[in-house]
């Protein structure tokens, strides 16, 4: 189990900013999210890559690795959720985002979110397949031996697994870690 810690002023950029500007923001901030991979991920890596990490990290920084990858199949994204693969599809995913991890030097032990961005909770097959996908994630994140993390929709997301404990008759395995 995580131990909450004191929260860190910290941002989220779509695309990983140079290390100069790194260096010059870590006067005011400790974290900072960070776009691994994923079929839904809006823009390239920018900076990224594991030298990047190696030097950030290096000034203190916390990085926040987020993969966004399918979503809720209710919603009109490009990528979407197959309701009848959902679990092997939430394993995939997760073993793309640990591949992704290591190739950025992000090693085993923390945290890596999957992104589900909001979707209508009050369709079942939705709800379910959400649910079922993030099961897997969890699953495997956790078999991978990385910390499994969910960023969501405070009103879809992060409500439907903070309310459920089963999904298709199975325990539901809960993300380490919550960001909505």
């Amino acid at each position: 189990h995580l131990t909450a810690a004191a929260p860190m002023p910290g941002f989220d950029t779509c695309t990983a900013p140079s290390v100069s500007a790194m260096k010059a923001w870590r006067k005011t901030y400790s974290a900072a999210a960070i776009y691994i991979g994923g079929q839904e991920m809006a823009c390239d890596y920018g900076n990224l890559s594991a030298s990047w990490v190696s030097s950030v990290r290096a000034m203190g920084w916390s990085l926040i690795p987020i993969y966004v990858g399918l979503q809720a199949p209710c919603n009109g994204f490009s990528q979407e959720i197959n309701p009848a693969h959902a679990a092997p599809e939430g394993t995939t995913a997760a073993t793309a985002a640990v591949a992704d991890a290591k190739m950025f030097g992000l090693g085993r032990g923390g945290p890596v979110y999957f992104d589900m961005e909001a979707y209508n909770s009050a369709k079942a097959t939705c709800r379910n397949s959400v649910l079922s996908f993030l099961n897997a994630w969890t699953r495997q994140i956790h078999a991978l031996h990385y910390v499994s993390g969910v960023y969501s929709s405070a009103a879809s997301g992060a409500e439907d697994l903070g309310s459920a404990s089963t999904v298709y008759g199975r325990a539901l395995a809960k993300p380490d870690t919550m960001w909505f």
